[in-house]
C-alpha cells in the first residue's frame, strides 16, 4: 500500500496491502503464501475481456473531434462505473519509452544480491518509503512483511524528491536510464492529467476539478507514487501469490504489465485474468476517487499471480491529491436519490490509518478481507453495510 513519506515514521512500508481470505496469513517451508479459503481461481475459460478504449481523439483536431471526446468520454464512463478497471491504446505515451523502462527494470533486478542489498541500505537512508524491498521468496519465512512473491523499487512524493532515489539505486546502470525513467514518468503524468479531465466531465463537473486538488498551492508540485515491481518464475504457484488482494488507495493508478499475463480482478466473487492487450494502458479506479464520485466510480480489487516459467515486471503510477485537499463528493453529486457516501478526508490521516489497520492485521493473523478496501470502507463510508465485489455493477 502506496504510503507518503510523512505517514510511515521510520517503519517498513508494504507496498500493496495485504488481503487474504479466512484462513489468515501463513508461510510454508519455502517462505511463500499459504491461503486456506480464498475466492474461486481463476479457470480455463475466466479470461476478462474488460473494456479496451482507443483514446487516439482526444487530443485530435478536425471537425469530428467534439464528438469524438464526448464518445471517449461516454466509453470511459462507463468503464469507471462498472468495472472499475480497464485498457487505453493509443494513449500518447511512447511504446519504445515503454519498453526501454521495462528493459531497464528487468536489469536493475538481475543485479547480484549484494548489490541490491547495498542500494536498499543506501535508498533507505535517504527516505523510507522510497526504497527497494524484497518481499516472498528473499526474506525468512517468519517476517511478517512476507507477502508477496517479488521484488519492488518503490518511490512516492513527486520527482524532485525521488530523483535522488532514482540515480542512486540506478547508480551502476548510467546516467541515460535516469534521464529515460523522467521522461516515463512525466508521460504517465500528463496523461493522468488528461484522464482526470474526463472524470471530472463524465460526473458533470468542470473539466478542472480534480485538476485543482492536485498540485501543491507553493511548490505546484503533485505527489504521485510509482512502483516498480518483479516477480520471478515460482514453481509453487498453488501456495504463492504475486501481489495479494487489493484496492489502490489514491485516484488514479496507470499500470504497464508487459505482454507477461499475472493481473487478476475480482467480478462476481471471482477473479479473472485481464489479459495483456499490445501497446495497452491498464487503469485502475483508486478508493480516494470512489469516495470523490459518491460511489459512482468503484475502485476494482485486483491482485497478481505468478508463473512457472515467466519472469513478470510492472510499472505501476498513482496519483494522489495534495496532501492539504479534503476529499469529499461535490454538492452537484448529492440529492434526495444519491445521499452523501463517504466523510470528508484528509488523505494523509486516511493512509496512516490503513497503514495501521495493514501492519495489525499482519500481526493478529486476522487478514480475511481485501484490504484497504474494507478498511477503507470502514473508515470513511457513512453506511458501513456494504459489499465489496457488487453483482449489481452493470455487466
Amino acid at each position: 500500500m502506496p504510503i507518503p513519506d510523512d505517514v510511515t515514521d521510520g517503519a517498513d512500508v508494504l507496498a500493496d496491502g495485504v488481503s487474504l481470505k479466512p484462513g489468515g496469513l501463513k508461510t510454508s517451508p519455502i517462505g511463500d503464501i499459504v491461503t486456506d479459503d480464498s475466492p474461486p481461481e481463476a479457470e480455463d475459460g475466466d479470461k476478462l475481456s474488460i473494456l479496451v478504449i482507443d483514446i487516439a481523439g482526444l487530443s485530435a483536431d478536425g471537425n469530428d473531434v467534439a464528438v469524438r471526446r464526448r464518445k471517449i468520454v461516454s466509453e470511459i464512463t462507463h468503464a469507471y462505473e462498472t468495472w472499475g478497471i480497464f485498457q487505453i491504446i493509443n494513449h500518447g505515451v511512447s511504446q519504445q519509452l515503454v519498453n526501454d523502462v521495462h528493459k531497464q527494470a528487468h536489469e536493475f533486478f538481475s543485479l547480484p544480491p549484494e548489490i541490491k542489498e547495498r542500494i536498499r541500505v543506501e535508498t533507505q537512508e535517504l527516505s523510507e518509503s522510497n526504497n527497494y524491498h524484497q518481499q516472498g521468496f528473499l526474506r525468512k519465512p517468519a517476517d511478517p512483511m512476507n507477502t508477496s512473491w517479488r521484488e519492488d523499487l518503490a518511490f512516492s512524493s513527486s520527482w524532485n524528491k525521488s530523483k535522488g532515489m532514482i540515480e542512486r539505486a540506478w547508480l551502476d546502470m548510467g546516467a541515460s536510464t535516469v534521464k529515460t525513467v523522467h521522461e516515463y514518468l512525466k508521460s504517465m503524468d500528463d496523461l493522468d492529467m488528461k484522464l482526470l479531465e474526463i472524470l471530472a466531465k463524465g460526473l458533470g463537473l468542470d473539466s478542472g476539478f480534480f485538476l485543482q486538488n492536485l498540485c501543491h498551492v507553493r511548490t505546484s508540485e503533485k505527489p504521485y507514487y510509482w512502483q516498480v515491481n518483479f516477480h520471478p518464475p515460482c514453481q509453487h504457484t498453488e501456495q504463492t501469490i504475486g501481489i495479494p488482494p487489493h484496492s489502490d488507495p489514491c485516484i488514479l493508478t496507470l499500470l504497464s504489465q508487459e505482454n507477461v499475463s499475472g493481473l487478476q480482478a475480482m467480478k462476481g466473487g471471482r477473479y479473472m485474468d485481464v489479459l495483456p492487450t499490445p501497446g495497452a494502458l491498464v487503469v485502475n479506479v483508486g478508493d480516494l476517487l470512489e469516495a470523490w464520485s459518491n460511489g459512482r466510480f468503484q475502485s476494482a480489487v485486483h491482485r497478481v499471480v505468478v508463473s512457472t516459467k515467466q519472469e513478470r515486471v510492472s510499472w505501476a503510477f498513482l496519483m494522489y491529491p495534495s496532501h492539504s485537499v479534503v476529499v469529499e463528493a461535490p454538492k452537484q453529486l448529492i440529492d434526495d436519490e444519491h445521499p452523501r457516501l463517504f466523510k470528508p478526508l484528509g488523505h494523509v490521516t486516511m493512509l496512516r490509518e490503513l497503514y495501521e489497520g495493514v501492519q495489525a492485521a499482519l500481526k493478529s493473523g486476522d487478514t480475511c478481507k481485501p484490504l484497504p478496501k474494507v478498511l477503507f470502507y470502514e473508515l470513511a463510508r457513512l453506511n458501513k453495510s456494504v459489499e465489496i465485489d457488487s453483482e449489481s455493477r452493470a455487466n
